[in-house]
């Protein structure tokens, strides 16, 4: 059986949104790949007979391990929600729990723990299992344990008149390659 997730959306409801007439002093515009564009949705009626006919979905790259689609024709929000969806459907590891050491920076600790979360961590989610709410302690098969150690300091061979902060300062940005991965047990 090849691996795939399908989508099956049933609009098996009629859904009638009024608004009421109002007048917009203020061009509405949003961004495409071709640069800025007047909205053109109707704000009078949305009915999905119209969403039908607007929906065109575009398979760009299809193979057992990933599909890459475009959506075209509908709001960016609603766009937005389907993407949550595909997100919240999909088995992924992220950082979850950051332990916070010292921190010195202007940014507070859970910023950057909101931050870390949003790096993409290279594993298979298949090979682990999930951690039980009651472990406190993580193992080899619930767990991915990961440091970050940057410390920013001032260049010593920074010439005089450089008032850039990247040539002021060594490691000035933490990038993800900064995040470094401690194996434990048998990883």
């Amino acid at each position: 059986l090849r691996n795939y997730f399908k989508i099956s959306i049933k609009l098996s409801f009629f859904l009638l949104i009024s608004y009421p007439k109002m007048e917009c002093k203020k061009n509405i515009i949003y961004m495409t790949e071709d640069g800025l564009k007047p909205a053109s949705p109707s704000l009078d009626v949305w009915t999905v007979k119209t969403f039908k006919k607007n929906l065109d979905i575009k398979v760009m790259k299809y193979d057992v391990q990933e599909m890459e689609f475009d959506i075209i024709g509908i709001f960016p929000a609603l766009i937005n929600a389907f993407r949550r969806i595909l997100i919240s459907e999909v088995p992924t590891m992220a950082i979850e729990k950051v332990i916070v050491h010292q921190n010195k920076t202007v940014m507070q600790d859970e910023i950057l723990a909101h931050r870390l979360g949003l790096i993409p961590l290279k594993a298979n989610p298949r090979l682990f299992q999930f951690r039980m709410p009651d472990d406190s302690v993580g193992t080899d098969t619930d767990t991915l344990e990961y440091e970050l150690r940057v410390k920013c300091v001032k260049n010593p061979h920074c010439r005089v008149g450089h008032y850039r902060p990247e040539d002021m300062y060594l490691d000035y940005h933490v990038m993800s390659k900064d995040v470094k991965w401690v194996p434990i047990g048998g990883q």
